[in-house]
Order: structure tokens, then C-alpha cells, then sequence
């Protein structure tokens, strides 16, 4: 936490996710198809969303903007595997 009260969405999947068991590949790509609803194979800012909607976390519009800021590392407005794969293992 950073000091303000407020858990961030890294530090709520960090967590929540033990690292012994979900950071192999095959359990992060089950993880990523969780958020990747349309099977696009990629996350784009609605179903990233969507996503935490339905984990019980409705980020607001800048929430998920930072997020997809901060970890779309070739700025196509989507999160590929890898850079979900590097988000999640970076945060653990």
C-alpha cells in the first residue's frame, strides 16, 4: 500500500494471487482468458472493465485508464499476453 488508504488494483492482485501457484505460464494464461471474455487475446480498456466489475471492483474510467497507461507498453490501446503476463509477474 502506498500510505493513502487505498489498495491499488496490483496490490489486490498481488493479494490475492499466492505467487507459488499462479505464476506459471499455463496458470497466468488461464488468468488472462478470465479477462479476456471476447477471446479476442487481448485486453482492451472495457473488458479490463468488465473484468474487475465482475471481480467486485468497478474501477472508474481513470482507474482503468492508468492501468492501461501504465502496462499497454506499445501503446495499441490493448494488453497483449505478455504485457499482462509482465504486469501481473512485475507486481508480485
Amino acid at each position: 500500500m502506498h500510505k493513502t488508504g487505498i489498495i491499488h488494483y496490483h496490490e489486490f492482485i498481488a493479494a490475492t494471487f499466492p505467487v507459488e501457484k499462479y505464476a506459471t505460464t499455463e496458470r497466468l494464461e488461464s488468468l488472462f482468458q478470465k479477462f479476456d471474455a471476447e477471446e479476442k487475446h487481448q485486453i482492451d480498456a472495457t473488458t479490463l472493465h468488465d473484468a474487475f466489475t465482475k471481480l467486485g471492483h468497478d474501477l472508474t474510467k481513470e482507474e482503468v485508464e492508468e492501468v492501461m497507461n501504465e502496462h499497454d507498453v506499445n501503446h495499441d490501446h490493448v494488453i497483449t499476453f505478455a504485457e499482462f503476463k509482465k504486469m501481473i509477474l512485475d507486481h508480485l
